[in-house]
């Protein structure tokens, strides 16, 4: 992990040597993605923060739809449930704003997980995950569909097991 962070340092000072304001919010969203995946909550969130400030200045709201989905990731998986919603609310605002609809489906697919995280959630869980479900669907991301259905599917079945 080490070795691909070194890595993307190096692309990032390269791109802000060359003016490269897309590829520095696409390396600092791969490099917060990547200390997410390390367990690093604290410097992932750093990198995407730097990388959604970026996309705003550039005005692209693919990169900052990425940054905001990434956050809010960080945030469900270390337990901070409210933030996580409120940053896959503003992606799903994103999203819908510049009709992106497999960003929204995305957005909506983190609101189901995180809506099975909370306390008495899996009714919101499921109403976004269908939303989602269907999303995906009429994109033809079948398989990204089938992964959600399974989750709603075994949420569905620890609700009602004794």
């Amino acid at each position: 992990m080490d070795r691909a962070l070194d890595c993307y340092r190096r692309a990032l000072a390269a791109h802000r040597a060359g003016g490269d304001v897309l590829g520095e919010a696409d390396v600092l969203i791969s490099m917060g993605l990547a200390h997410a995946e390390a367990g690093r909550g604290g410097e992932a969130l750093l990198h995407l923060t730097m990388a959604e400030q970026v996309a705003v200045t550039i005005d692209n709201p693919y990169e900052r739809l990425r940054a905001l989905i990434g956050t809010a990731d960080v945030h469900r998986d270390s337990g901070r449930l409210d933030i996580a919603f409120k940053s896959y609310e503003r992606a799903l605002d994103v999203a819908r704003s510049v009709d992106f609809p497999l960003g929204s489906a995305h957005a909506l697919a983190g609101l189901a997980r995180t809506a099975f995280l909370s306390p008495r959630g899996s009714a919101r869980a499921r109403q976004y995950g269908e939303q989602a479900v269907a999303l995906y669907r009429s994109l033809g991301a079948d398989a990204e569909a089938e992964k959600l259905l399974r989750l709603l599917a075994d949420h569905s079945h620890s609700v009602h097991q004794p």
